[in-house]
């Protein structure tokens, strides 16, 4: 199976102000309630900073925190309480291709990490390696924002503000720009993180890279082929039903 080549540089150069950008809250009970109807261990694919895998640990919940790149690790793990540690472990991998030695009550892809995943090749791989690592009847959650088609393609190439927040170091504004592919159902990103600190001044970091914005049903079928029984499709973290105004699609399965 032919796959995308790597490339973590992005991610890495956003390690910094991930927790600053994504400090969601609302997807956590969904998984804290999956994973108290599955138990424990849990494997995050695609952790980042950690966030759900840590909201799961402080629960008590064991978790497997998997990603591939080496700065969102290293956040992680600095982030980690000494008594939440004793339940995380963090593994440096690519979520198409790993083999951790063992096999998992519960897997996840949050918020969009699916969308890394560019190809139906990479999707597939990663799918299949998830399925490998459950248990007979293992549950996987599959999060990703819900396709908008009259919103692609809107203010493409423009730069436009998204927010503007104290952090420690001192004031960040982020700016986003956007140029989406019809063809391929994809859509190219570039962040702007400009920091103003009184003493450096204005320090700009750039990440590029690409996301695809999957249709349920190639979702669906991926899901097929790689040994998946979907259990349900929702709209919210709520679980409500899946509407053509539904800003999420959120997928539960079950490995066969």
């Amino acid at each position: 199976m032919r796959l995308t080549p790597l490339d973590t540089a992005a991610l890495d150069s956003m390690g910094r102000f991930y927790d600053l950008d994504h400090n969601l809250a609302s997807d956590l009970p969904l998984y804290e309630n999956v994973a108290k109807r599955t138990g424990s261990p849990a494997l995050d694919l695609g952790c980042g900073t950690g966030r759900v895998a840590l909201h799961l640990a402080r629960a008590g919940y064991a978790v497997t925190a998997l990603d591939a790149s080496t700065a969102m690790l290293a956040f992680a793990q600095a982030k980690t309480p000494e008594t939440v540690a004793q339940h995380l472990t963090f593994v440096e991998a690519d979520v198409r291709r790993f083999d951790l030695g063992q096999r998992f009550a519960l897997a996840f892809y949050a918020l969009g990490t699916f969308q890394h995943l560019l190809t139906a090749s990479d999707q597939l791989a990663s799918l299949l390696c998830a399925r490998e690592h459950l248990v007979a009847g293992g549950v996987l959650a599959l999060d990703v924002a819900a396709p908008c088609p009259a919103q692609f393609g809107r203010n493409d190439g423009e730069v436009l503000l998204a927010w503007v927040k104290d952090s420690a170091a001192g004031t960040v504004a982020k700016l986003v720009s956007l140029h989406d592919d019809w063809a391929t159902g994809t859509q190219s990103v570039t962040y702007f993180y400009d920091e103003t600190d009184p003493q450096r001044g204005l320090r700009r970091t750039v990440a590029r890279f690409a996301l695809r914005w999957p249709s349920r049903g190639e979702i669906e079928a991926l899901f097929r082929e790689s040994g998946f029984t979907l259990e349900g499709t929702y709209g919210s973290y709520d679980l409500d039903a899946l509407t053509v105004d539904s800003e999420r699609m959120i997928f539960i399965a079950r490995g066969e």
